[in-house]
C-alpha cells in the first residue's frame, strides 16, 4: 500500500489517494494512467510505481520528457525505491509518497486556555462589557490628558472615531481569518483590539512614571521601545493566532519579528523628528506629581552653576559664528 499526496506551491495537501494494487502509472494522458494531471510539462506516461519481490515501493520514470526529480537533493532518477517518504518533482507538480512504515510526529495539542479566552469574548456580555469600558477610557484619557477646558463634543467624537478605527481594523482581519479559516470571529478581533489598547495606555503610563521618577538616560527609551515591540508582537500573535493553523512557537517568533520591523521603523521616523534633528519634544507633557519623583535632587547652586556653565557654551557658539 502506498499514499499519494499531491502538494501545492505552499507545502500543503492538494490532493491525496491511497493505492493498494500496482503498478500506479502517473501522467498527463486520460489513456492509462491511474492519475491524470493537468500539468503541461508533464508526459502522457510519466512515472510507475511498483512493488518489487521484497515488498519495497519502487518509483521508476518511463523515459519522460522534463525528467523525475528527487527533492530536496534535486537528483535525477531513473529508478528509485520509497523507504518511509519520498519527494518527487514531475513537471510542475510536486508529489509526496508515503509507505505504512512512515511515522506520524505526535499529536500537536491545541492551546486550550487561548481557545477558552477567544470562546469568552463569543458572550455578549463580556464582549460589551470590553468594549464600552474601552470606549470610557478613551474617553477619560482624552478629558485627563487636555490642558485646556473640555469641549464635550471632542470628548464624545475621540473615542467614537477610536472605536470606527478598531471596528475597520478587526473587520480586515475578520475577513482574512474567514478566507483562510473559514470563522468570521468579529467579537475575537475587536476584543483583542480593545485590550491591545487598553494595555498600550498603561505601557505609556507606566513607561513615562519610570522615566519621571528616576531620570533615567538611555534606558528610559530602551524600555519604551521594548514594550513597544512585546505590544506590537502580542498584538499579531493574537490575530494572527485565529487565521492560521501555525504553531504557537512559530507564530510567536514570526510575530516578534514583524514587530521588530515595525517598530524599527517608528523608531527611526521618531529619531530623526527629536530636538536635534526636528521640532518635537523629547519629553511628554504631562504634569506629574513631584512626589512620583524618586532620582536625586539637586541644589539650586548647583542648578544655577550649570545654567552659568550652559550660558557660555551658548555664548561661545555664538561668538564662533
Amino acid at each position: 500500500m502506498i499514499v499519494i499526496e499531491i502538494l501545492n506551491r505552499m507545502g500543503k495537501v492538494r490532493e491525496r489517494s491511497q493505492h493498494t494494487v500496482f503498478p500506479v502509472r502517473i501522467g498527463r494522458s486520460y489513456d492509462n494512467n491511474d492519475i491524470v494531471l493537468d500539468d503541461d510539462y508533464v508526459s502522457p506516461s510519466h512515472l510507475s510505481i511498483e512493488q518489487n519481490e521484497h515488498g519495497q515501493v519502487t518509483v521508476t520514470d518511463l523515459h519522460s520528457e522534463n525528467g523525475t526529480i528527487m527533492l530536496p537533493s534535486r537528483e535525477r532518477l531513473s529508478q528509485a525505491v520509497i523507504e518511509t517518504e519520498g519527494v518527487l518533482r514531475i513537471g510542475h507538480t510536486v508529489l509526496r509518497l508515503r509507505t505504512p512504515a512512515f511515522e506520524l510526529p505526535p499529536t500537536r495539542r491545541e492551546g486550550q486556555h487561548f481557545a477558552r479566552l477567544t470562546n469568552s469574548f463569543n458572550r455578549i456580555a463580556i464582549f460589551a462589557t470590553i468594549v464600552l469600558f474601552t470606549a470610557a477610557w478613551v474617553c477619560f484619557d482624552a478629558y485627563w490628558g487636555g490642558f485646556s477646558k473640555p469641549k464635550w463634543g471632542e470628548l464624545v467624537m475621540f473615542p467614537l472615531w477610536t472605536l470606527v478605527g478598531l471596528v475597520v481594523w478587526a473587520g480586515l482581519w475578520s475577513m482574512a481569518s474567514k478566507i483562510s479559516q473559514q470563522t468570521f470571529s468579529f467579537r475575537s478581533h475587536i476584543c483583542i483590539a480593545c485590550l491591545a489598547l487598553l494595555v498600550a495606555s498603561l505601557f505609556e503610563v507606566l513607561g513615562e512614571y519610570y522615566i519621571f521618577a528616576f531620570t533615567t538616560g538611555w534606558s528610559g527609551p530602551a524600555l519604551l521601545w521594548t514594550m513597544a515591540v512585546v505590544w506590537v508582537g502580542a498584538l499579531l500573535w493574537g490575530h494572527l493566532r485565529l487565521c492560521t493553523l501555525m504553531s504557537s512557537r512559530k507564530l510567536a517568533l514570526n510575530a516578534v519579528a514583524i514587530a521588530a520591523c515595525v517598530v524599527g521603523l517608528f523608531g527611526i521616523s521618531w529619531y530623526t523628528s527629536t530636538s536635534e534633528l526636528g521640532t518635537f519634544a523629547s519629553f511628554h507633557p504631562t504634569l506629574k506629581p513631584p512626589a512620583f519623583q524618586v532620582a536625586g535632587k539637586v541644589s539650586p547652586d548647583t542648578f544655577f552653576t550649570r545654567v552659568e556653565t550652559l550660558r557660555e557654551k551658548v555664548d561661545a557658539s555664538l561668538a564662533e559664528e
